[in-house]
């Protein structure tokens, strides 16, 4: 309801022509803040009103080059993710740039005998590798181009009140104060706009880590175009593919191993996830039980599924400045909205670890988290839509 009612001021209420009022602010310019922002700065009923973008970071996204080393932050796009990016005319940006398809994914336990295979049952891919920073950086662009927008950065938000009813302040780090009929975080997992108001939230920190790293191949199967995880004793091991000789590394593991494993040379780092991926484990009766009623699930599904033993590419090196380590945690926000406050992103969930219902690591899910954002920012939009017309 809260929402509704700050959503519906926009209708409401008119715009002050003082340079501190703004109709919305979005604080956070990053996957989230930026669909959002491009999404509302894009629809021709809002044209005539005024939207604030607050970034924290002095630093402005640039877009990649192809010749720009990778980033070891990416996420799995589906086609329904591509889609939305393509709406917010984004995606031919970001494609030309640089994206990699993948149309195969084999997931395979170290435990056990099961495995399942993904194959699209048309010519479309899977899904699609990009990098945070490059949609992050199309986005931004996208949102400058809006006339109904401003993008200010080096803006660090450190209080919140209300001077009316139908009014937002929003106090900055340099003195300043701005006030907005609706304020939109957008400002992450530790959102400082979450803290300012009071909203409550819950989680934990798991006792394991995510190892990240650029690793090159000595050998490539399909074009380097599948999606490789094996399940081990100690967590998932995924390689995504980047290019024709090269992918990126997601292995959840414990604190100690991670530790160990950022600690190693060049040498010992490529053993090391080779071992993960070859090396054989102890048989567990619950693993066989227990994937043999997810294979006995996907058989369900719109996917092709095999138990046949398919070998994932050997390991030849890692570009050692991109092996990096970060612990997994839960974080659930309690509240999402206030009056003329609303959450959104990962300021309201961020789950990183392994999900109990999921047979997929979460660098693996087809759907991933960070582009429901983009499908959040777009229902945002058609609702600011509805409501200004009524």
């Amino acid at each position: 309801m809260s929402l509704l009612l700050g959503l519906r001021r926009l209708c409401t209420t008119s715009t002050s022509t003082g340079n501190a009022l703004y109709d919305v602010v979005i604080v956070g310019s990053g996957m989230v803040g930026g669909a959002l922002s491009c999404s509302l700065g894009q629809e021709p009923i809002l044209a005539d009103k005024r939207i604030l973008v607050l970034e924290a970071s002095a630093k402005q996204p640039k877009m990649l080059t192809k010749d720009e080393q990778y980033s070891t932050r990416v996420v799995n796009l589906n086609i329904g993710s591509v889609e939305l990016l393509n709406n917010l005319g984004v995606w031919d940006d970001i494609a030309a740039v640089r994206v990699r398809a993948f149309d195969h994914m084999h997931v395979w336990d170290s435990c056990a005998d099961s495995s399942v295979s993904f194959d699209p049952t048309q010519s479309t891919s899977i899904g699609y590798i990009v990098e945070n920073d490059l949609i992050t950086a199309a986005l931004s662009n996208r949102t400058r181009a809006c006339r109904n927008v401003e993008v200010c950065y080096g803006k660090k938000v450190v209080g919140l009140g209300r001077s009316s009813e139908a009014w937002r302040n929003v106090t900055l780090q340099d003195g300043s104060e701005i006030k907005t009929k609706l304020l939109v975080a957008a400002d992450g997992k530790y959102s400082n706009i979450r803290k300012l108001a009071g909203m409550n939230s819950i989680g934990w920190n798991y006792d394991q880590s995510a190892v990240v790293a650029r690793l090159d191949l000595a050998e490539v199967t399909r074009g380097n175009r599948t999606a490789w995880q094996r399940f081990l004793p100690t967590g998932p091991i995924a390689l995504l593919p980047l290019t024709d000789d090269s992918s990126s590394l997601v292995w959840s593991t414990t604190k100690e191993h991670a530790k160990k494993l950022t600690s190693l040379t060049e040498e010992d780092f490529v053993t090391a996830v080779n071992a993960a991926l070859f090396n054989y484990y102890p048989r567990s009766q619950l693993v066989d039980f227990y994937t043999s009623g997810v294979n006995q699930f996907i058989s369900g599904l719109q996917f092709s599924h095999s138990n046949s033993l398919v070998h994932p590419p050997q390991v030849s090196g890692v570009v050692m400045d991109t092996v990096a380590s970060f612990p997994l945690s839960f974080n659930h926000s309690v509240r999402y909205v206030q009056d003329g406050l609303v959450l959104i992103g990962s300021v309201v969930l961020v789950t990183m670890a392994i999900m109990m219902s999921s047979c997929l690591h979460p660098a693996m899910q087809p759907t991933q988290y960070t582009l429901w954002l983009a499908w959040e920012s777009i229902w945002a939009s058609e609702m600011l839509s509805l409501l200004l017309r009524c």
